[in-house]
């Protein structure tokens, strides 16, 4: 009996051994240590004429894909270039004052939470004059917001702030290596973005549609259980 065991067992390990190292590391290789940095965002706020709003933003680097000698640009470093974009569905904000700060609870549009999706673009064409292009590729997270706020500094900043639930992931295909962004093993992601303040008429009244310039980190908040 004890033959037989440790023969099947001999046979396991060789399996292991021989199994693509690729396949036996994937997993490893996109996992994220709760708090420390899963990506970075730039892009933009995009305020509309009847004022609401949405994040697009390129993502210049993931954990776990912007691994050694891998760029996530196919050319240049900008939003043209980027094979991986970050897009919001739209929402209002109530601003509450206190003096020169405002705080702003974040309202969505149309559906009873904001949601977020990182999107794959094969043959990356993005462009912030055409919003559309953002989510023109394929869905690889969708993203529950919970909590979001947007805190105004006048004259100074304005940051976003949201707490991130993974809904779904899908399996994609890139640089050759099949991937799910389920294997970095984060169920919370923190989503923080900063950018110079807008006069407080313009966010809120508007008359036409204009953008801010926004940038920050995507960080690991809580793993899968």
């Amino acid at each position: 009996m004890n033959t037989r065991r440790n023969f099947a067992l001999s046979l396991m390990a060789g399996a292991a051994a021989t199994m693509p190292r690729t396949l036996r590391a994937q997993a490893l290789d996109l996992r994220i240590p709760v708090g420390t940095i899963a990506g970075h965002a730039v892009g933009r706020a995009v305020v509309a004429s009847d004022q609401t709003i949405e994040l697009l933003a390129y993502c210049p680097f993931l954990a776990g894909l912007s691994t050694s000698g891998i760029s996530l640009f196919s050319s240049g470093n900008t939003e043209k270039g980027a094979y991986f974009s970050l897009r919001s569905s739209r929402f209002r904000v109530e601003p509450i004052q206190n003096g020169r700060v405002f705080y702003t609870r974040i309202v969505p549009v149309g559906a009873d939470f904001l949601t977020s999706r990182i999107t794959y673009h094969p043959s990356p064409n993005l462009d912030f004059n055409r919003p559309e292009t953002f989510s023109s590729g394929q869905t690889v997270i969708t993203l529950r917001n919970r909590g979001g706020s947007i805190i105004l500094v006048q004259d100074a900043t304005i940051t976003y702030t949201s707490t991130a639930e993974v809904l779904a992931t899908e399996d994609f295909t890139f640089q050759g290596r099949q991937l799910n962004l389920k294997d970095t093993g984060v169920s919370t992601f923190t989503v923080t973005l900063s950018g110079p303040a807008p006069s407080l008429e313009d966010l809120l009244g508007a008359s036409g549609s204009f953008s801010i310039p926004v940038a920050g980190s995507i960080v690991a908040a809580a793993a899968r259980e």
